[in-house]
């Protein structure tokens, strides 16, 4: 039974790879986008209370389907709860996108990644994105909105958890 599921996957990948691609009137292979990130809300453990993010990333399509990506976010609760009061990080991220329908408006992707971040005034802690993933409409050729989610591995003294989930607002050149 374990043969015939693992010939069943490999049919289904090796087909995936060997289709056509689809052809739409926007392609991201060798595309650039800026993302704009805000508000959304970041909430861990270890004393990082739920906060306000905002953020921004620029990311490069090498393939249709696949691209490398740098975001910056700062998340705070402007001074409201215990500290730390903010948490600002900065990741590279690969990122695969799933296009979902034949109008090739839709899509989802999935994303991981690695980089720092300093928590509160002055500790800083290494900062690993798996996994994260978000979907977006293609709204106009240049323009989309989605949404954004990442779990954050925050390794300090202390290894920290944390979540964010933001609405995004893209434009593609």
């Amino acid at each position: 039974m374990k043969k015939i599921i693992l010939a069943a996957v490999m049919i289904v990948v090796v087909g995936g790879l060997c289709s056509p691609a689809t052809s739409y009137a926007w392609e991201r292979k060798g595309t650039f986008n800026v993302g704009l990130y805000a508000p959304g809300i970041f909430v861990g453990n270890k004393n990082i209370d739920a906060m306000i993010s905002f953020g921004a990333d620029g990311e490069y399509y090498f393939l249709e389907n696949l691209s490398a990506n740098f975001r910056i976010e700062e998340a705070t609760d402007f001074m409201a709860g215990g500290a730390p009061h903010s948490v600002l990080t900065f990741v590279a991220r690969a990122r695969y996108v799933f296009d979902i329908g034949s109008s090739g408006r839709w899509a989802a992707y999935v994303q991981g990644g690695g980089g720092g971040a300093l928590i509160g005034s002055g500790t800083g802690a290494g900062d690993i994105t798996i996994p994260g993933g978000g979907f977006w409409y293609q709204w106009t050729e240049h323009w989309s909105v989605g949404a954004d989610a990442n779990m954050h591995i925050l390794i300090r003294d202390e290894t920290a958890f944390a979540f964010d989930l933001t609405p995004v607002v893209r434009y593609r050149f």
